[in-house]
């Protein structure tokens, strides 16, 4: 008995990691006059590698997708009785947190309603702020040493420390260079000790080829982010 809860609290530890790097989109389903429509199909399609994933919209209306992939995006919603409605073109970013809703006509599930578009999702979920640097800027951007942490001071808060800091990086509100917490592919990449003596503050620092994108969140961060006072680098 002792095993199975040590196999299962490893793989509660195991697979928290994930939600680092990952988006979610949540959001409701109503009809034209506002009321909801539960047990609507809902259908998100990852454009990129044409993975799907289907939920259904709860009594309230509510569905939510967890651990998507930062990427392009297609959803499709359908239901009995509405015509079908699919939004393509849909961007979620590292570690957002994004809410859609859509409202739904009456009509046959044959007929569709299609809107293709680059939509900017704002966020209304949480009230964390931090920038996403994607890999156009971080592949195009001129940068001294290959070393990504420079397109950091893009964010608002950011800025290089005093000349003769013992480590190399960015500094966020005031706070020290060490304050920031590293995370990559959603484990913790910290390791002050060893990583100080080679004056940088995360533990690997990946080659900017091996970068798709990165958030920066200077803050209101999540709670599950709370190892120190700086920055959080996804």
């Amino acid at each position: 008995m002792l095993g199975v809860f040590l196999l299962s609290i490893l793989g509660l530890l195991a697979a928290a990691p994930a939600f680092a790097q990952t988006a979610s989109v949540t959001g409701r389903v109503t009809d034209a006059s506002g009321a909801v429509i539960p047990a609507a199909t809902v259908v998100v399609v990852n454009q990129g590698t044409g993975l799907d994933r289907t939920t259904a919209t709860n009594q309230s209306g509510y569905y939510t997708f967890s651990l998507l992939q930062p990427g392009k995006y297609q959803m499709r919603v359908e239901s009995q009785g509405f015509k079908t409605v699919t939004r393509s073109g849909l961007v979620f970013e590292t570690d957002q947190r994004a809410e859609l809703n859509f409202a739904m006509e009456i009509g046959a599930v044959t007929e569709q309603i299609e809107v293709t578009a680059n939509v900017a999702q704002l966020n209304t979920v949480e009230a964390s702020r931090g920038q996403v640097i994607e890999n156009r800027r971080i592949v195009e951007m001129p940068l001294n040493g290959r070393n990504y942490n420079q397109l950091a001071l893009l964010s608002a808060g950011a800025v290089q420390p005093l000349a003769g800091a013992r480590m190399e990086g960015f500094s966020v509100n005031g706070m020290r260079v060490s304050q920031n917490n590293f995370q990559l592919d959603g484990v913790d990449n910290n390791g002050i000790e060893l990583a100080g003596a080679q004056r940088r503050s995360e533990m690997v620092q990946p080659s900017i080829d091996a970068i798709q994108e990165f958030k920066v969140q200077t803050n209101s961060y999540a709670a599950e982010y709370g190892r120190a006072m700086g920055a959080v680098v996804n």
